[in-house]
Order: structure tokens, then sequence, then C-alpha cells
């Protein structure tokens, strides 16, 4: 439910109630100013992000990518690649991947660094489906990423809203 009212003089107030869960997360940021690649992407195929991150892979000489099923029956999927870099690079391999999620970029942006899920949401748990081979080595292990979140969104689709930090 939303309910908005205009109030005198360029004022606005809203109202939302929303039924939320609470998931866990892991951050991009490895130490300050370096960040892992992360993807999230919704309502595409496995063709098309595999595509999209073999063109970034290729254009920004990356390590191995791994993809991660976001929910069951497709269509909802994570990406990690872990080799460090700035967030302004972080941003340009993000905008220039065409079916990133616009959700994610906008609350990486705000952030200043990147989170995606890594715990259940409607009793699924992101899993690994693939990962895209490559001869450059990983920056760090996975194991490595230590920053971790509480946040809330909405059941099954639905965007995420800005977590608490617990960093």
């Amino acid at each position: 439910m939303f309910l908005r009212w205009q109030l005198p003089r360029n004022w606005r107030m809203t109202f939302t109630l929303a039924k939320i869960i609470k998931v866990m997360g892991v951050n991009s940021e490895y130490q300050p100013g370096q960040h892992v690649l992360m993807w999230d992407f919704d309502g595409e195929s496995l063709e098309t992000v595999v595509e999209e991150l073999s063109w970034a892979q290729k254009r920004y000489n990356l390590p191995p990518v791994h993809i991660f099923s976001g929910r069951p029956g497709g269509e909802s999927f994570h990406a990690y690649c872990f080799k460090l870099v700035g967030m302004r690079e972080m941003l340009r391999v993000l905008a220039e991947t065409p079916s990133v999620d616009y959700g994610f970029l906008k609350w990486t942006v705000f952030r200043g660094h990147a989170t995606l899920r890594i715990g259940p949401k409607d009793t699924h748990i992101p899993f690994q489906i693939m990962v895209l081979p490559s001869a450059v080595a990983p920056d760090i292990e996975p194991k490595a990423l230590a920053s971790f979140v509480e946040y809330e969104t909405l059941p099954r689709q639905g965007a995420a809203r800005a977590p608490e930090e617990s960093r």
C-alpha cells in the first residue's frame, strides 16, 4: 500500500505499508576503495547473462566470472568476479552490461558499494550454476570478502531497500 499527500509549499508526504523479509547479503568492498565486481540480473535468460558477462570479461580482461541462480526457475542471476577495481570502474562495467538490474545499479551508486543476497529468500538460497573460465588469475579468493549485511526486501519479486550497514 502506498499513500501520498501533497502538502503546501512544494512538500509531499508519503506512507508505504509492505510485507518485507530480512535477508543476508555480501558487500563488494574488500578494502576501502577496492571492490570485487558483482552483477544482478532479473527477468533475463541464462543465455543473455552468459553472453553479456563473456563480453565484459573479454573487454576488461577479467578473471573467471561465477554465475549463481538467484531464484528457482531461472531468470534471476547473480555474478561475481574477484578482480579488485575502484568504484568508478565497477560502475562503468555495470553500466556497460545492458541487462543488469537497474535497481541494483541504483543502490550500488547510492551506497557506494554493491550488495548481493547470499541467504535464503522464500526458502531459496543462491547457488553456483557455472563459471566462465579465464586465463587471468583472480586478485582475491571469495572467502576474503568480509563485509556482510542484513537488509530488507519484498518477498518474491520486488526492489530491495537500502541495507542497514553492519561492517
